[in-house]
Order: C-alpha cells, then structure tokens, then sequence
C-alpha cells in the first residue's frame, strides 16, 4: 500500500512536467499557421519571403485557425527593435470576428508611412488570449 501511494505521488508531483514542450511539438491552441507574405511589383505574392523591405506596404498575414466556431481574431505588430522606434512599439493592430465556418483570416497591415528597418513581431490573440506570434525583419535590399 505504501508503495502504490509513494508512486501516485510521484506520479502527482510529475504531471506538470509532463505538460511542457521543449519547441519541437507544436503548442495545441486555436491558430494552426500564421503565414506572411509580400504582393510583388508583378502583382504576384510571396508568402514568407525571408525578409521584408520598407516598402513592402502592406504586409499580408494568414492566419490559419483550428476550429471553424465564431471568434475574433486580433492581430498586433510589434517593432521589436526598429532604427527610430522604441524597443517593443506596437505600430498596428486589426481585428475581425470570425463566423460560423470560418477558419482562415487575412489582414493586411501598414505602417502610416514605411517600415522602418528592424526586427518586427506579429502577434496574434484568440478571444483575448495570445495564440501564437511569428517573426519577421524589414532590411534593405
């Protein structure tokens, strides 16, 4: 009896480790992808183009959901370190509410002029709830 209790215990003082990821499996939670992506001189888009260029307005964010239920999704970009800004600058951020049978959403951002150079984030929320980010750079060509 007192083994079965000495193992439920350490059974019970593991279990929230055992809730961890380590960066490889992918966070369960309601965004599957978040994808960015440039429109081309050409009319053609490029989606995850390895970096952005301070022109490239606007910037197209795909966002891939798991579920099909109404939700509102709300996307913040965020210069992580951009030449003029403060470090952590929110420069935009837009909102839709999903419908009944909706799972992808597509905003597209700008700044009020061009992208400075840096290093930008996209956060993006779920019901108030951050459910995922990706990262991006705006440099010169």
């Amino acid at each position: 009896m007192k083994l079965i209790l000495a193992v439920f215990v350490c059974l019970l003082a593991a279990a929230p480790a055992l809730g961890q990821t380590n960066g490889e499996r992918p966070e369960e939670g309601p965004v599957l992808k978040i994808a960015l992506a440039k429109e081309e001189k050409d009319g053609t888009i490029t989606e995850d183009p390895p970096s952005f260029e301070p022109t490239d307005i606007p910037i197209i964010c795909y966002i891939d959901l798991r579920e099909e239920t109404p939700a509102t999704v709300k996307l913040t970009i965020v210069a992580v370190k951009a030449v003029g800004l403060r470090p952590n600058t929110g420069i935009v951020t837009v909102a839709y509410r999903t419908k009944a049978g909706e799972n992808q959403v597509t905003f597209q951002v700008q700044p009020s002029k061009t992208w400075a150079l840096g290093e930008y984030r996209a956060d993006v929320f779920v019901d108030g709830k951050k459910s995922g980010e990706r990262s991006f750079s705006v440099t010169k060509k």
